[in-house]
């Protein structure tokens, strides 16, 4: 028996949802100490291009295996040094011998280092996977570079990524629905040029789906050839994002929309929400140990998208916890770390 999500009844509280959806820093990416769960499964064609499509993947089987996505700050992993100058602000591990490094700014997620199988490639030129603002028609094209050495060898690694928002909808996944997603499909053409011994290929043909309060997205399609002295192989599959995890619960159940950036912070702090009624709303932040160490009444605010900010010099270093509650006890929290 198929169960139908809360996801569906999230995509209509907070900030209004819109016909085409809009992607931007502050809502889809990554923070540090995010973590998401992943169900592992066969590979879905992607559908068409376009507007109100929809998207039903309620085919989607389940293996039984969870990819768990962890982002952590980029000192804390175990090869931080080969990337310290790559300036990534985030770093994603699979578990599954995959680190990969990000720089997040305003306008653009990044891809600026990888680390798979214990081979570190730290980028010279690193690689936008998604640039922001980014909605139905975006188009992007970006190059990379990197060298590198691996088992004793010198390697120059050269490609680019082409990148267009080409269809959105209504997403169906087989335990939740999700309205207003944007599709993004991304090529990413890599040639690693081995010195003297010929070169290797690997094309990843990936379709993202987005939906405008998550960071990351809830499904994920991808075909991958490598290409090695001739001989091509091709590997796909798809990636569903699993609805109980802490990470999705805490948005799909937040009343306002909370987002804060830059995070990790070291000054400024920047905090994003939605009002649906006019409400008198209060932010609180609180240290590790749930004690109060800033407040501020932000007075009756109108319906629609708000944007504040506020200092966090002198809070010191640490995590910290940002809530938002209106004066008809709805709340919302997010989790800020401070360098």
């Amino acid at each position: 028996m198929k169960r139908t999500s809360t996801l569906l009844i999230a995509a209509s509280i907070g900030i209004v949802s819109i016909a085409q959806p809009n992607l931007n820093s502050a809502n889809n990416t990554p923070a540090v100490l995010d973590s998401f769960a992943y169900h592992l499964a066969t590979w879905m064609a992607p559908g068409p291009a376009g507007g109100s499509q929809a998207f039903d993947f309620t085919a989607l089987d389940d293996p039984g295996m969870l990819v768990e996505m962890s982002y952590v700050l980029p000192s804390t992993t175990t090869n931080a040094a080969a990337f310290s100058t790559t300036g990534a602000t985030v770093a994603s591990n699979d578990g599954l011998g995959h680190v990969y490094y990000y720089k997040v700014t305003a306008s653009a997620m990044e891809r600026v280092g990888d680390d798979t199988n214990n081979v570190q490639v730290p980028f010279t030129d690193g690689v936008i996977e998604l640039p922001f603002p980014c909605t139905a028609g975006t188009h992007w094209t970006d190059a990379q570079f990197a060298t590198y050495t691996s088992n004793m060898i010198n390697v120059t690694r050269t490609g680019s990524i082409t990148g267009d928002g080409d269809a959105w909808g209504d997403l169906t996944l087989p335990t939740s629905i999700l309205n207003n997603v944007l599709r993004v499909h991304t090529v990413d053409t890599v040639h690693d040029a081995l010195g003297g011994f010929g070169t290797i290929t690997n094309v990843i043909d990936r379709y993202s789906f987005y939906k405008t309060w998550l960071p990351v997205p809830a499904l994920v399609l991808q075909s991958k050839s490598f290409t090695i002295n001739g001989v091509t192989t091709v590997t796909k599959y798809a990636l569903w994002l699993d609805e109980t995890t802490a990470s999705v619960l805490e948005r799909s159940t937040d009343p306002f929309g909370l987002r804060v950036f830059p995070n990790p912070a070291t000054d400024q702090v920047t905090v994003d929400f939605g009002t649906g009624a006019p409400s008198r709303m209060t932010m609180e932040v609180f240290d590790a140990m749930g004690r109060m160490v800033k407040s501020e009444q932000l007075g009756s605010l109108a319906p629609g998208f708000q944007r504040r900010t506020f200092d966090a010099h002198g809070l010191g270093a640490g995590l910290y916890t940002v809530r938002l509650c209106d004066a008809n006890g709805n709340a919302s929290s997010v989790r800020l770390v401070v360098d």
